[in-house]
């Protein structure tokens, strides 16, 4: 018999790098999106651009919904000393469309399965 998998997601914080590309955050907040009904994508300067594209996919694909976004500068430390850079937070939330088709697909299998 099948075991139901645990989830790896620890809290509803996705933070974004350059190391990989906008799809695969998507992926990792879908994962997010099951354990939590909010989640937040974070980046610092030039990942911006990816966190954005993230947050657009899930939006435009139906699994989120946007919720609010902050953009505000941060001091890091730097080569020369303290720098400022931009630091970017989206907070999604569990989109209405994406539960309505994931019950929608509970009650049709439910429906055609022959153990009922």
């Amino acid at each position: 018999m099948a075991e139901k998998k645990e989830s790896k997601v620890r809290d509803n914080k996705v933070t974004i790098t350059s190391q990989h590309p906008a799809p695969f955050y998507v992926l990792v907040a879908k994962h997010a999106l099951a354990d939590f009904d909010t989640i937040e994508l974070h980046a610092m300067g030039g990942t911006m651009a990816t966190c954005v594209s993230a947050a657009d996919l899930l939006i435009q694909f139906g699994y989120a919904a946007l919720k609010n976004t902050i953009i505000e500068q941060v001091e890091v430390k730097g080569q020369v000393g303290m720098v400022k850079r931009p630091k970017m937070r989206i907070v999604l939330t569990l989109s209405l469309i994406h539960i309505c088709r994931c019950r929608r697909l509970l009650t049709c299998r439910s429906r055609w399965s022959p153990y009922h």
